[in-house]
């Protein structure tokens, strides 16, 4: 697949209407439009509300309008039945993925509740926004609101809702990349749905756990969870979460070879997703879409699926899934010869992810700022315990002595006790305002880091696919080896620059994005065959030096391969754990005599780009046998 996989993911709210799940029925809807015509004051109001509730994951622009209609009728006291049709409303944005009318809504229903002292309401709100700020990638944020309604659902035992915040933690643990606790937090919830017999929840866990599944790579359970979901939703007639059961199934056939299929599949997704206007969710799927005809050499049927997708993005504002959409359409771009768009969407898609890190700097900075400020508080709290004290130590002194002698061991006691507080607390201080000093200055050293990667991208970069694109027009008018040769040479540098600023822009990347870029360097080598396969935890962090060391590592044990051994097969292993990534370079080649001298410098610059990180290098050889070097890497 081109571009980097972002499985599409699926939440529910819980509806405020009586019950935990509020199933459509088109019995229900025209019931309550015959009672409609007859009805007036508060009956009227409840009906418009209930409709807008029906219609929610239906049509959400009529449930938007029954809801406007019922609370025009309302007015501003904070009365129940105003919170819940506030409620309703924020669902019909929430499902056209407008999050920010959407908490509006929900933050006006909210105090409604407080203010009602209404619990077990506040808590369906509470997960509500919670899973509003999910659905935005704002994971901290959103867990803070999930446990707030956990506590209320635990205390009221509640054991459906406690379900509902199983699987919505499920979302919390994949967003976070920690796939194995979000499938089990589905499997979990799964089994409370199903005995209470809640079709639907055990629903909203199948098409939530072929997701997880196709993160995980793990495409035959997940076609086999997204059918099942598909069939399921089919069944209760909800279309929105039916299409992305079916946009999911459509992401698996296309793994598992059948890309008719996959097509046919992701294409239904796209109408339905159209059809209900679920902006992220029609994205994502025209993304899909878009990759399987490239994947097909089909290119031009690409582009435009591409550039709406990118513009479906931009509207959910998206931010993930806008760079994927830019990644996409530079790999079309090239793949058609438009080196300048091609150019052009390589830069947006840069930008894009230099956004999405920026944000995350910037969040550990306030946090950190926060905790200092708190513990700023503590010792001025300390300081003022410490003063109360010696001022309780003068009055007791007035009284009689002996009662004197004794309250004045237990001040002095205290006082001890505040006063080694006092201490405790003024360290943790220091220690925090360090901690912040460092992050500053890491951080400025990372924003001089980007600056010069913006530099050689800009301008070397910049030069350099000028002089390759002139290299290549020349070829047409006179098509010599010299002038390929430089074609390839200024290729080489290209790829090899955009490694260094890949490097550069970051203190650190994770195996996976490793070993992304990796594979994005080495399918240019002239060798028939190359493996590149990772095992482990794919979030665990590899530090920028380490990281160059490693690609180089790879870099020369592929380059020997090719050169000296005449390998037709290499394979690329790397294991990583938290303590240690080992990397292994294998070729099929007629291999040396590790006992005779070494010819070149290549085999002890390997060695002593491993040593110079701590680890250590292993060579296994023999003649006509092939070639096994591996390097073990520690990770602090």
């Amino acid at each position: 697949m081109i571009g980097n996989f972002c499985a599409s993911r699926f939440l529910f709210s819980i509806f405020l209407t009586g019950c935990a799940i509020n199933l459509v029925a088109q019995d229900a809807i025209d019931s309550l439009k015959n009672r409609l015509a007859s009805t007036s004051g508060k009956a009227r109001i409840e009906i418009l509300s209930n409709l807008s509730s029906e219609y929610a994951y239906v049509n959400a622009d009529t449930a938007r309008k029954y809801g406007l209609q019922a609370l025009a009728m309302l007015n501003d006291e904070p009365v129940h039945l105003r919170a819940v049709t506030l409620h309703h409303l924020a669902i019909t944005h929430q499902v056209q993925s407008d999050y920010t009318q959407a908490l509006a809504y929900d933050a006006e229903a909210l105090t409604i509740a407080e203010h009602l002292r209404d619990t077990l309401f506040r808590a369906n709100l509470l997960n509500n926004i919670g899973i509003l700020y999910d659905e935005q990638g704002q994971y901290k944020t959103a867990l803070d609101y999930y446990l707030q309604a956990d506590a209320i659902y635990s205390e009221k035992k509640q054991s459906d809702k406690l379900a509902l915040v199983k699987v919505n933690l499920g979302v919390v643990y994949k967003g976070l990349r920690d796939f194995e606790q979000s499938a089990r937090h589905y499997r979990q919830a799964e089994r409370q749905f199903t005995e209470l017999g809640n079709d639907y929840g055990a629903a909203v866990c199948h098409v939530n756990m072929g997701s997880v599944f196709l993160a995980m790579h793990a495409y035959d359970s997940a076609l086999k969870y997204s059918l099942l979901a598909e069939r399921e939703f089919a069944k209760l007639k909800f279309v929105r979460f039916e299409a992305v059961a079916i946009g999911n199934a459509g992401v698996a056939f296309g793994h598992l070879g059948d890309e008719k299929t996959g097509m046919a599949y992701l294409q239904r997704a796209v109408d339905m997703h159209t059809q209900n206007n679920n902006v992220k969710e029609w994205s994502f799927c025209l993304q899909k879409l878009a990759e399987l005809y490239a994947q097909q050499g089909k290119a031009a049927q690409a582009l435009p699926l591409a550039e709406l997708a990118l513009a479906k993005a931009n509207e959910a504002r998206v931010w993930q899934q806008q760079a994927d959409a830019h990644d996409l359409l530079a790999r079309l771009h090239v793949r058609m010869g438009n080196y300048q768009k091609a150019y052009a969407a390589r830069q947006a898609h840069l930008q894009v992810r230099d956004s999405l890190f920026e944000r995350e700097r910037m969040q550990q900075i306030r946090d950190l700022h926060v905790r200092y400020e708190t513990a700023e508080k503590e010792r001025a709290l300390a300081e003022s315990r410490v003063t109360l004290a010696e001022r309780e130590l003068k009055i007791r002194q007035q009284n009689s002595q002996l009662a004197a002698v004794a309250m004045a061991l237990l001040v002095v006691v205290g006082g001890a006790l505040l006063v080694v507080r006092y201490y405790a607390i003024r360290q943790q201080r220091l220690a925090l305002k360090a901690a912040l000093a460092e992050a500053k200055t890491q951080n400025a050293l990372h924003q001089e880091r980007i600056r010069i990667s913006h530099e050689l991208h800009d301008n070397i970069g910049s030069h350099l696919t000028f002089v390759n694109a002139s290299v290549a027009a020349l070829r047409k008018e006179n098509d010599s080896q010299r002038l390929g040769d430089i074609q390839q040479l200024t290729a080489d540098a290209i790829r090899e620059l955009r490694k260094t600023v890949w490097l550069m822009h970051r203190e650190n990347a994770t195996a996976e994005e490793f070993v992304i870029k990796l594979r994005d360097y080495l399918p240019a080598l002239p060798v028939p065959r190359i493996h590149v396969s990772l095992t482990g935890p794919t979030h665990q962090l590899l530090p920028s030096r380490l990281a160059d060391q490693l690609f180089r590592f790879i870099q020369e044990g592929v380059t020997n391969a090719i050169k000296h051994a005449q390998a037709n097969e290499i394979k690329v292993r790397l294991t990583v754990s938290e303590k240690e990534m080992t990397a292994e370079v294998t070729d099929d080649g007629h291999g040396f005599d590790s006992a005779l001298p070494a010819v070149g410098i290549g085999l002890q610059t390997m060695r002593t780009r491993v040593e110079s990180e701590g680890g250590s290098l292993v060579l296994s050889t023999a003649r006509n046998s092939g070639t096994r070097i591996t390097a073990h890497f520690p990770l602090a």
